[in-house]
């Protein structure tokens, strides 16, 4: 097994496009992609909203 790692960049389409060399030709392989964004996308918690941190924890069942 060989592990490749690079970056790259979707297009405003939302297609993402790849060609990697691998140094092997005629044969079959299994490929395995992840997808990570590279930019944290904002998540609202819920310390931000207003609400004390395990508010939920202990209310529920109270």
């Amino acid at each position: 097994m060989k592990s490749v790692t690079f970056r790259s960049h979707v297009g405003a389409d939302g297609i993402l496009n790849l060609q990697v060399s691998i140094g092997v030709t005629n044969i079959e392989l299994e490929v395995m992609i992840i997808v990570q964004p590279l930019v944290q996308l904002e998540v609202e918690t819920s310390a931000r909203v207003g609400w004390m941190p395990s508010f939920f924890e202990e209310v529920i069942g109270s």
